[in-house]
């Protein structure tokens, strides 16, 4: 006798016991709409962050965060930006550690305008990134995702990734790059309940936070020699 299931067609049964595949689609099908539009828009007038988390629809503190990591997915510091988006990560990510599910920005970071360049390549990465972490991220080790202090320890991630990238390291490369990682990882973690992100993240934090903590004490070390030279130079 053959099986119920084998009556019924592989799309129907597909969708019976996918629906949070299918969700998961739709909203990243609904976002990338938005961020097509929020490109054509960049195009023809300034358009400020505040804007773009507009049309973002309460997608969270986890897609706002992942919006303002990726202009430090590249291995050079931005200065000022790295600042205001750093100092900006940092309060999202206490306000999810805090029990917040939708983000609040200062009205200083809101109102930054970028120019539609930048805009087009900042929202054309967050498409592709979305795109990509629908096919590889998936729901697994859920208990690191699910849960107050699963959350906390998200938001904890985010609030040290911002505090790094706002770390004065002008000319190092990658010292935005890898605390900007962390965040897109555990903000991607965040939105695909992907526990084995939540993992990525924190191994990228700990390679940021070693990697910037040996900059720092080879910089110290060069600091503390030249310091040295130049008293036996001049006090000789």
């Amino acid at each position: 006798m053959a099986s119920p299931r084998a009556n019924i067609p592989s799309w129907e049964f597909s969708l019976s016991t996918g629906d949070a595949v299918t969700s998961t689609s739709s909203r990243h099908t609904r976002l990338i709409s938005e961020l097509t539009e929020a490109i054509t828009i960049s195009e023809t007038r300034p358009l400020t962050i505040g804007e773009v988390v507009g049309r973002l629809h309460g997608e969270g503190i986890a897609l706002v965060s992942l919006v303002l990591s990726l202009p430090f997915l590249q291995p050079l510091s931005l200065g000022p930006i790295s600042i205001l988006a750093g100092s900006a990560l940092g309060m999202l990510g206490w306000q999810m550690v805090q029990g917040r599910s939708q983000p609040w920005l200062p009205e200083r970071v809101e109102r930054l305008e970028l120019s539609a360049r930048i805009w087009r390549v900042l929202l054309n990465t967050l498409m592709k990134l979305l795109s990509f972490s629908g096919r590889f991220a998936r729901p697994r080790m859920q208990g690191l995702v699910r849960g107050t202090r699963a959350r906390q320890l998200s938001g904890l991630v985010i609030a040290a990734g911002g505090l790094l990238i706002v770390a004065p390291f002008p000319g190092i490369p990658f010292s935005n790059s890898l605390p900007a990682v962390a965040v897109a990882l555990i903000a991607i973690a965040e939105m695909e309940e992907d526990g084995l992100l939540v993992i990525a993240a924190l191994i990228t934090l700990a390679a940021s936070v070693l990697y910037l903590g040996a900059v720092g004490f080879a910089a110290f070390e060069i600091l503390r020699k030249m310091t040295d030279w130049a008293m036996g130079l001049f006090g000789g």
